[in-house]
């Protein structure tokens, strides 16, 4: 909801995106099928990255109880969230794959405004033109002026 309520820039509607970190399947909430098609609407693209392993556990209290829960990542329902808005799936299973899709992410969804120096690339090609010149001068006229 952030994403479509920021005001405009020069004009433009900012450039937005989501990236949905998830250890596990869906179990509460929103519909995560039906949010990925509102933010599909909005042009808004969720790029989502299942955490972990299938062996995973996370210990959770219970009636006064410590048990150990197994979380295995949903890598199908988060492929599913993705492909609804027009996102891509990562999986990464530790925090040295988690380092590597967000520099791929970074890469990918980072932009920065630079300006380039084009008076060397004009300069060439004024050089070529006064050399091709030169050269058909002399094979029409036998002379240079």
């Amino acid at each position: 909801h952030v994403l479509t309520t920021l005001p405009p820039e020069n004009g433009r509607r900012l450039p937005g995106a989501i990236v949905l970190l998830s250890d596990g399947a869906s179990n509460f909430g929103t519909d995560a099928l039906a949010a990925a098609r509102r933010a599909a609407a909005a042009h808004i693209r969720i790029y989502t990255i299942a955490l972990g392993t299938q062996n995973g556990r996370i210990a959770v209290t219970r009636a006064g109880r410590t048990v150990m829960v197994p979380v295995p990542p949903s890598p199908g329902e988060l492929a599913q969230i993705a492909k609804l808005s027009g996102g891509r799936t990562f999986t990464a299973a530790d925090t040295n794959g988690l380092k590597t899709v967000y520099a791929h992410l970074a890469a990918q969804l980072g932009h920065k405004r630079t300006k380039h120096e084009i008076t060397a690339s004009f300069a060439g090609g004024g050089l070529i033109l006064l050399l091709l010149g030169s050269v058909l001068s002399l094979r029409w006229f036998g002379r240079l002026v």
